[in-house]
């Protein structure tokens, strides 16, 4: 039963000369069962489109179309919206 989704984008990184206002990979939602599988989801797609944490604008985690929280670039999941810390989940809701 998936229970979660989660966004899964990113821009351009200034750093690199890329556009930050323009997408840099496509925008995709994942349907989850478990906040460690919202991460694992995140990772694979860093990873498939070779993002750097300067790329990484997604990982937003929502649960009956709210966000509950949100997954980093490092994979640590933080409860609540925005990219101030909160307080990190180490389990689930």
């Amino acid at each position: 039963m998936n229970l979660y989704r989660v966004r899964l984008c990113s821009v351009g990184n200034i750093d690199f000369g890329q556009n930050p206002r323009l997408p840099y990979s496509p925008l995709e939602w994942a349907s989850c069962s478990s906040l460690a599988e919202c991460s694992q989801a995140c990772q694979k797609y860093i990873s498939r489109h070779a993002l750097g944490g300067g790329n990484w604008t997604g990982g937003q985690v929502f649960k009956d179309g709210a966000q509950i929280a949100r997954v980093s670039y490092n994979g640590r999941i933080w409860e609540g919206e925005g990219y101030g810390f909160g307080n990190e989940i180490k389990g689930e809701f």
